[in-house]
């Protein structure tokens, strides 16, 4: 009995982990496509100028979990000559 608790309780912090680095992905992206872009007509009549400012956001990377190799651990491509 107490192993098949052991492999439920694993089981469910892994599930738990997973969900977690999905969310703080999905938090990033949501932090790095905040648009800061602003714009303010000011006041032609008594001669106020106005201004603005327009950003450009950079390109977003969806954090979406991938498949990774064996083990969770995904395959390296920047090894050099095979080793």
């Amino acid at each position: 009995m107490a192993v098949v608790i052991a492999f439920g309780i694993v089981g469910g912090l892994a599930a738990a982990r997973d969900t977690l680095i999905d969310e703080l992905g999905d938090l990033g992206e949501a932090v790095v496509s905040f648009d800061q872009s602003f714009s303010y007509t000011g006041i032609p009549a008594l001669g106020i100028l106005g201004s603005s400012y327009i950003d450009i956001p950079g390109t977003v990377v969806d954090c979406s979990r991938q498949s990774a190799g064996s083990w969770g651990i995904p395959p390296r491509n920047d090894i050099v000559g095979g080793g």
